[in-house]
Parts: structure tokens; sequence; C-alpha cells
């Protein structure tokens, strides 16, 4: 074994640690683009609401309208990765569950599309679904248990993921259910995983292990169910009351 690599990456092959590595350093260079690409989107939206102010051809209206809100959709998605990817302590504390599955799945929206994966996501009622814990570790959980459920169908046709939110006595009970028809069809690699197979095999494992470590070490449970059919996994967390 090389006496230069970190005690903590034994038995992991070279090129899993080198696209752990990539991976982070992605991670640390992403926080400073994204203010940058968020001041330009805002000055996009913000020249696009001004010509919306003046006299307009109704066609040209709609250009310039479907320019202001998709700046400001980016604008969004980028806040979201900005606020996941800050590395600072939290403390736990009343979070709406169903805010988080929705940045969850709103961060997986064009890679599913791309993929074909079609999402669905309900709930038992429109109120808030008020757990405590860390924001950012249960949408760490989140992410994860989305990457699992793409993963177990994966390249099948007419794939879909089921998300559903619901109330059982002292708990909120998230369930995520990966589902699809037909064999796997053949392709070097998904979309948006990596061509190593010995890296996307890494990567699965952790991501299964972090997802159940990330709900357990926030007083949750976290289930795996896999037939034929594909993948359930069910994460429950301890419900907390309304903030005041």
């Amino acid at each position: 074994m090389d006496s230069s690599r970190p005690r903590l990456t034994e038995g992991l092959p070279d090129e899993s640690l080198q696209e752990i590595n990539r991976l982070w350093t992605i991670v640390r260079a992403f926080s400073n683009a994204a203010h940058d690409v968020n001041n330009a989107l805002q000055v996009i939206a913000g020249s696009a609401e001004l010509v919306e102010s003046r006299e307009l051809d109704p066609a040209f209206r709609r250009r310039v309208e479907s320019i202001r809100v998709q700046a400001g959709r980016a604008a969004a998605t980028i806040e979201r990765l900005a606020l996941y990817s800050r590395d600072s302590p939290e403390t736990p504390g009343p979070t709406d569950l169903a805010l988080l599955v929705e940045s969850a799945v709103s961060l997986r929206a064009f890679a599913l599309g791309r993929a074909r994966i079609a999402v669905v996501v309900e709930r038992s009622d429109a109120n808030p679904y008020w757990v405590a814990v860390e924001r950012n570790r249960t949408l760490q959980a989140l992410l994860n248990v989305l990457l699992s459920a793409e993963a177990a169908i994966r390249l099948r046709p007419h794939g879909r993921i089921g998300v559903r939110l619901d109330r059982q006595g002292a708990v909120v009970c998230l369930s995520v259910t990966a589902a699809a028809e037909g064999e796997a069809e053949a392709s070097e690699s998904a979309p948006g995983t990596s061509r190593s197979p010995a890296v996307a095999a890494v990567t699965t494992d952790v991501e299964a292990w972090a997802a159940a470590y990330l709900v357990t070490a926030q007083r949750g449970s976290l289930d795996r169910m896999t037939d034929e059919s594909g993948l359930t996994i069910t994460v429950t967390l301890p419900s907390t009351p309304q903030p005041s």
C-alpha cells in the first residue's frame, strides 16, 4: 500500500479515491461560482422585469416573461445547492419535511427527466410535516434515498419513483418506491453516473449506508425492501410540535 495515502482510505481503489477527491473539490469550488452565477441571474431577471413594464408586442412580452421566470427558477436552484453545500454546524430544530422532500426532488429533477424516470410526490394532507432535525443532514439523506431509488430502476423502461408523506402516530413516515417494467437497456453508463464500474459500485454502497446513518443519527429509522419490481425505502422520523 502507498504509505502516502490517508489511512482511512485503505481498501479503496485509487480511482475511487480520486473520484471522491474530485467531487469534494467540486463542492469547494461551487460555493464561489454559485454567487457569481446567482448575481448574473438576478441581473437578467431584473432587466427582463424592466422590459416587461413597457408597451410590448404580445409575442415579445411572452418571451421576455419566459426569460424572467426561467432566470428566477435557475436562481432558486442555485440557492438550494449553495445552501446544501455549506459545511457549517447545525442545531436540530423544527423543519417541514415536505419542504425538504421538495428540495431534494428539485435537485434531481433534471437527471430524472434525462433518465426518463417519472416522479410523483403525494402527501396525506396539506399541512406541514414538522420534524426536529438538522436540515442539511436530512436533505443529504433524502438525496441518497432518491439516488438509491434511481439506481434500482436505471435504464429500465417506464421507470417511476413514488414519494409519499404520511403521519403515523408520533412519527412522520416517508415512503419512496421505485418501480419499472421490463429488463434494463444496454448502455455504457447511466446519466449522471461515473463511467467507472468500480467507482459506481462504491458510490452506490455509500449512498445506502449514508442514508441509513444520517436518518438513525437523528432518532429515525430507515428500512429497505427489494423485490422483482423494484425498491421501497421507508424513512420514519419523530414528529415535533409546530413552532410558535
